[in-house]
């Protein structure tokens, strides 16, 4: 089988008709005492035989009889037969250590082989992919028929992605014949077992586990030429699972070839020595990365977390910890870099400067952090940032708001309020604050107001791009008006005499069409544009009008030093501003007739 060797030292290795081209690469390395990783191999002949099983007598295919042999049914599933390929290979130095960058798959029994494409994949020479796809399946001894096709269909496939890929991409790349494998029970895990001091929420009907029932498999010819006869499974009479759960909130779907465990009811899953049961509230004492993780569920799950460490000298919420339920409920601080994210949150203690709330309601002690939501309710805010829809706070020391209405029962200084409708102040202690009104204070309004200038923009930069577009491509029509026209009435006279026009005609003319099309299409994209610019444009022209009838007042009267503005935007920025003395009146509202800020008194 070996080739002699021809000089000191290692550059190539014949070898003929090695069944096991693994094998024949390591005892190569072997002679030459070098790694066999540092190998690899260049195929010079496939040679196909066919073994009789009944009495081992092999015999050679000839060459031009190997794909019509091979691909005939009746051969295929004659259970008498075993195909085997041997190969002459050049064993050879491997040319590059870079990684192939997809990988292969195949089942225990090989009825299936996969190709998985890694993710950031790009297909640039389909050749040097599909020899290294060769190679592989050569090197796993399965039987190498019909490349042609299996060639066409994997460059179509790969055609069809778009690169480079953002994910893992499976391929089919071969299947046997008629060969179903035998599987035995099986409990497969959709959600992580190991949950100890963790938390998994679910939602109504989430897959927790799939029990398999075992199934007996089918004969027929693997990929490696081998005609297969699958044994018993193990458990062919076990279709009982070895599950036990909270039949209150698991449920159950008996199918024919599996058994399904959902989740009947939203919460956090729970296991206990294989028993398994869902709670909609979960009390912890205190989450942090280092005991319990994070804690990440989904939003809609209608799960309750409640953190009840409640000492104010510790943390609840631990530093860098991340929260997502449906209902957030924290007795204590929460600490610098923690996030929490869900419907409601309620937190009895501080917020840190560093922490983020988002939800869409929110109620919270002592606020420094950042919180964004609809409602959201601050007993004491201290320079934190609040975003939202209605915010009621009861004492202000600093910090900033933005929303559509504000109401605040004690301000003291170093506010800045920003909001759409209005800003009502019960008590003012002191000044050093401001009021800002305008159309895009609250997040939703800011983000819709963003949106139109936006649309707007890309409106007017797109529009002088395809009017010029447009321009060019009618003069070029109009200098090829007349070859048109001659084009036109020259083809008419062949359809007439049922004659087939000459390709030259009907490419000229296919040439100036495809031109007009082109000239249409850019009219309608035009005419697109025109219409979004002229419905962001009205938006936008309106868009200040939401603060004709906004307000600020302060209900105790003005103290100290404040400035209240009310700052338009469309179609060009302009700020009113007024600056409140002790004496003025309490509200301050926009006279549209004279365009300026009025004072006046509480209806």
């Amino acid at each position: 089988m070996f080739g002699s060797e021809t000089k000191k030292g290692f550059e190539s290795y014949f070898v003929n008709e090695c069944e096991d081209i693994k094998i024949a690469i390591k005892q190569v390395a072997s002679i030459y005492s070098i790694d066999s990783s540092s190998l690899d191999f260049r195929l010079k002949e496939i040679t196909t035989y066919v073994k009789n099983n009944y009495d081992n007598v092999v015999e050679l295919i000839p060459k031009g009889e190997v794909e019509f042999f091979l691909l005939n049914r009746d051969n295929i599933l004659d259970t008498r037969y075993t195909f085997i390929q041997r190969y002459s290979i050049d064993v050879i130095k491997k040319q590059t250590s870079k990684k192939n960058p997809f990988y292969f798959q195949a089942d225990k029994v090989f009825s299936q082989a996969y190709v998985i494409f890694e993710s950031g994949f790009v297909l640039n020479d389909f050749d040097s992919v599909y020899d290294e796809i060769r190679k592989i399946k050569m090197l796993n001894k399965i039987i190498i028929v019909n490349e042609e096709e299996e060639k066409k269909y994997l460059l179509e496939f790969l055609e069809s992605l778009n690169y480079p890929l953002t994910k893992e991409v499976k391929y089919i790349l071969s299947c046997g014949v008629n060969l179903v494998p035998t599987t035995n029970s099986q409990i497969q895990y959709k959600v992580p077992k190991d949950i100890k001091g963790k938390f998994y929420t679910l939602k109504i009907n989430d897959l927790i586990c799939v029990y398999k029932k075992p199934s007996q498999g089918k004969p027929g010819r693997n990929l490696k030429g081998q005609y297969i006869i699958p044994d018993l499974p193990d458990t062919i009479h076990d279709h009982t699972p070895t599950i036990r759960y909270d039949e209150n909130t698991i449920k159950v779907v008996d199918n024919p070839y599996e058994i399904l465990y959902l989740a009947a009811i939203g919460g956090v899953l729970n296991f206990k020595e294989d028993y398994f049961w869902i709670d909609n509230a979960v009390d912890t004492g205190a989450v942090s990365l280092k005991t319990t993780g994070d804690v990440i569920g989904d939003i809609d799950s209608g799960t309750t977390i409640n953190i009840t460490e409640a000492d104010l000298l510790k943390e609840a919420l631990g530093q860098g910890s991340q929260i997502q339920a449906s209902r957030v409920n924290i007795q204590g601080n929460v600490a610098s870099g923690a996030k929490i994210r869900a419907r409601e949150a309620n937190i009895e203690g501080f917020t840190h400067q560093d922490s983020q709330v988002s939800a869409r309601n929110i109620n919270i002690a002592t606020h420094k952090g950042l919180a964004i939501g609809d409602t959201i309710k601050v007993d004491t805010l201290e320079a934190g940032i609040i975003r939202g829809n209605v915010v009621e706070v009861n004492n202000v020391y600093g910090g900033k708001i933005y929303a559509n209405e504000i109401k605040i029962n004690t301000l003291h200084s170093n506010a800045f309020l920003h909001a759409t409708k209005k800003i009502e102040v019960i008590n003012m202690v002191k000044g050093e604050n401001k009021f800002f009104i305008s159309a895009f204070s609250s997040p939703e309004k800011d983000e819709n107001y963003h949106k139109l200038i936006s649309d707007r923009n890309y409106a007017i930069s797109e529009s002088k791009i395809l009017i010029k577009e447009i321009k060019i491509k009618t003069l070029e029509l109009k200098k090829l008006d007349d070859v048109a026209k001659k084009t036109r009435n020259s083809l008419i006279q062949y359809k007439n005499a049922n004659k087939k026009p000459p390709s030259y005609l009907l490419n000229k003319f296919e040439e100036y069409h495809n031109m007009v099309v082109s000239l249409k299409e850019r009219k309608q994209k035009l005419e697109i544009l025109n219409n979004l610019y002229k419905t962001s444009t009205a938006q936008l022209s309106n868009i200040d009008k939401e603060i004709f009838y906004s307000y600020v007042e302060v209900l105790s009267g003005w103290v100290g030093y404040n400035e209240v503005r009310f700052i338009f935007n469309f179609p060009e920025h302009k700020e009113l501003m007024v600056i409140p003395h002790k004496s003025n009146k309490p509200k301050v509202i926009y006279n549209k007739e004279a365009s300026t800020l009025e004072m006046i008194d509480i209806n």
